[in-house]
């Protein structure tokens, strides 16, 4: 095991740094597969006191590769006094979880590392089930600096895929960027729209001070402004695309302050104002957005208030009420945009709600939602809107949400419970600034691994791209450049991001919007990568959530998205060949479908 002797002399005498100062620099020379195919013998165990706190045990491990053998114990007793308090915090912590054990042969005898809670900890056997913990190995987070139970999950997708690869750098880079929009009025937010599914891609960028729409022209590194040829007319702070009527075309629902508008996409082309769509709230709205169907097939959107959310139903006009159990938020509670996407996978969208004192979670069933559940998801003062991504891999959508004074990612363990996991994913945890202002999960080097894209007011854009099950890595590699200097010389900072392929080469690229109220796109340096565009079938309500997995022995998921019936959703794969994508609609069984993607990315309806 090549690097084993290296590093455990280093750690021998290694002293405790801080993480921020320890971590940060991926080694792309020993990474996670050279771990795992250079290591003898790779043992599972659930970690258990051994009669001492300096003590500890495997009582019968398993193994991932080699023999599984006995009880394997563990002392502290010779490692550095200034380490111990560290050591013995981090063992207690992980009491009872599984930690991982990686062996090798040295010609000073057999060395180990152990993981344990995320830390990585050197050992040397003294007999032939027993092993002296050294000290804690600071180099190895440049190999992995994740949780251990990722870790595990990781080793095993390693040994089962001969090709498996954990990436060291983001793999891509921009190839072009073109303005889109000129400085001027302020941005609300961006978003793609397909007005008529499956057809021409536009952006659309919502302002208060009059909305726009952008068409991104296939084949070439241009937009076009067709605001005039859709006639639109409405001025947003929040908005959300859907087709009240099911006829097939995207219509815009939009808020400016408490007074909610519609405009219907005719077959003109150009958008109307319904006169049944006008309706005043009795605060001003925050948020919308769409939550399925009702058993009629009516659309429902959640309108975001300071206070209670609202359910609307279209029926030739919005028929209101408040989601049940819903509270008006305890005294001082700050109150953000409730999101909506199918979290447990069961084909019924649920609703949640960030909220300072713990988010509010509706559960989506067959007669609509069920009263709401206080989680303990909560943010503070400024947050961002979350970002829905499977981070870990796990067919399931976690949610990252960043504020002020933190940032947060809650995985999902497919049951409405959500637990904070951000100290163990790797660069966010020492790399993640806070205050976003806004968060998307994409994967522009289109690997099949979740990615963290964070803008921010007063910066730049910061990527960190996943090596796999939450690990993720943040190298500066992937920068906004070419920025328009404002006339004080500082350049702006951004305010929201929108993905999608605009020119239509197999890649997706990204639209920012500036502080100074310009916007231009970014162009992806890679092409044809491999993958599959997905969309909602016409008169299939949304988001839905869709999975899709790849490997036989170890099946990895390459991405959950909820996809929403306005634009079509990419996406990518580990590799090009066999891969089945599941999904499920309300009221409905499963549906699983295996195909085989070579070349073109093929278009799939969910239906």
């Amino acid at each position: 095991m090549v690097r084993l002797s290296g590093l455990y002399l280093a750690c021998a005498a290694a002293v405790v740094l801080a993480a921020s100062s320890a971590w940060g620099f991926i080694d792309p020379d020993f990474t996670p597969v050279h771990l795992a195919r250079q290591s003898e013998r790779i043992l599972v165990g659930t970690l258990l006191a051994a009669g001492t706190p300096e003590h500890w045990c495997f009582p019968t491990p398993d193994a991932l590769k080699g023999p599984a053998g006995e009880r394997v114990e563990f002392g502290i007793e010779g490692c550095p006094a200034e380490q111990k308090p560290t050591i013995r915090s981090a063992l207690q912590a992980a009491s009872s979880r599984p930690a991982v054990l990686f062996i090798g042969t040295y010609s000073a005898g057999r060395l180990g590392y152990l993981n344990v809670g995320g830390l990585w900890l050197s050992a040397r056997e003294v007999r032939g089930k027993a092993w002296a913990v050294t000290g804690v190995n600071q180099k190895m987070s440049g190999t992995y600096a994740g949780g251990t139970d990722m870790l595990i999950r990781m080793t095993r997708y390693i040994l089962a895929d001969p090709e498996g690869a954990v990436p060291v750098n983001v793999g891509t880079a921009w190839s072009y960027q073109i303005g889109i929009a000129p400085s001027g009025r302020s941005v609300a937010g961006l978003a793609v729209v397909e007005p008529l599914p499956g057809k021409e891609r536009y952006l659309f960028a919502a302002s208060v001070e009059g909305d726009r729409i952008f068409l991104g022209v296939r084949n070439d590194e241009k937009f076009e402004d067709a605001t005039e040829r859709f006639d639109l007319a409405s001025s947003s702070s929040c908005f959300a695309w859907v087709d009240l009527d099911r006829d097939g075309r995207m219509d815009l629902v939009c808020a400016n302050g408490p007074r909610l508008l519609c405009f219907h996409l005719g077959k003109t082309g150009r958008l109307v104002a319904e006169p049944a769509g006008a309706l005043d709230m009795v605060a001003s709205c925050i948020g919308l957005a769409p939550a399925g169907a009702a058993g009629d097939g009516a659309v429902r959107i959640v309108a975001s208030t300071p206070g209670r959310p609202v359910l609307l139903e279209w029926r030739d006009g919005w028929k209101a009420a408040d989601l049940p159990g819903a509270v008006a938020g305890i005294a001082g509670e700050v109150v953000f945009p409730c999101i909506s996407a199918d979290l447990d996978n069961d084909g019924y969208p649920e609703v949640l709600q960030p909220r300072s004192g713990g988010a509010l979670f509706w559960k989506g069933a067959a007669d609509g939602f069920r009263p709401a559940v206080r989680t303990d998801m909560r943010v503070g003062k400024r947050a961002t809107a979350p970002a829905l991504g499977d981070f870990d891999a796990d067919g399931f959508l976690d949610v990252f949400q960043s504020d002020r004074d933190a940032n947060h990612l809650w995985v999902n363990d497919g049951h409405g419970r959500f637990r904070d996991v951000l100290e163990s994913t790797g660069s966010l945890a020492y790399k993640g600034a806070t205050g976003a202002s806004d968060a998307r999960a994409v994967d522009f080097n289109h690997d099949g691994r979740t990615d963290l894209l964070l803008a921010y007011t007063d910066a730049d854009i910061v990527y960190h791209f996943n090596r796999g099950f939450r690990c993720l890595g943040e190298e500066g590699d992937l920068r906004l450049t070419g920025l328009v200097e404002q006339t004080d010389g500082a350049a702006p900072g951004v305010v929201a991001c929108a993905s999608m392929d605009f020119n239509g080469d197999g890649s997706e690229d990204m639209v920012a919007a500036f502080t100074d109220g310009s916007f231009s796109c970014f162009y992806n340096d890679l092409v044809d990568a491999p993958g599959i565009h997905v969309r909602l079938a016409p008169g299939v309500r949304g988001p839905v959530t869709v999975r899709a997995w790849q490997g036989e022995v170890v099946p990895v998921c390459t991405g959950a998205w909820p996809v929403g019936a306005n634009a079509s959703t990419f996406i990518s794969l580990l590799k090009p060949g066999e891969v089945t994508l599941k999904w499920r609609l309300p009221g409905k069984p499963e549906q699983i479908r295996t195909l085989s993607v070579e070349g073109t990315p093929p278009n799939i309806a969910i239906e």
